[in-house]
């Protein structure tokens, strides 16, 4: 039986959620490597990429491995997709 679409993302986003952390050499949480009842991990994802300065992300999303790669399109299509919040202009 086939993995469910929303399940499929819930794992997908803690992979790139611990690979972040790993690269950055920041302690995975156990959980995130929970296959059998995946967490939603976009927030904490999210709040990660965001705390980096332009050139930390610049080197941990342009490399030539498969989860960087990864991570770089997850983001883009991240910012593509949600909404800005105009209120702070």
């Amino acid at each position: 039986m086939g993995l469910a679409n929303r399940e499929l993302q819930l794992r997908k986003t803690a992979q790139l959620y611990a690979y972040i952390l790993t690269v950055q050499k920041k302690e995975v949480p156990e959980a995130v490597y929970d296959d059998e009842y995946p967490s939603d991990y976009m927030t904490q994802l999210v709040q990660e990429i965001q705390g980096l300065d332009g050139d930390t992300l610049q080197k941990i999303i342009y490399t030539q491995s498969q989860e960087a790669q990864g991570l770089a399109e997850w983001w883009a299509m991240y910012q593509l997709y949600t909404p800005v919040d105009d209120s702070f202009k």
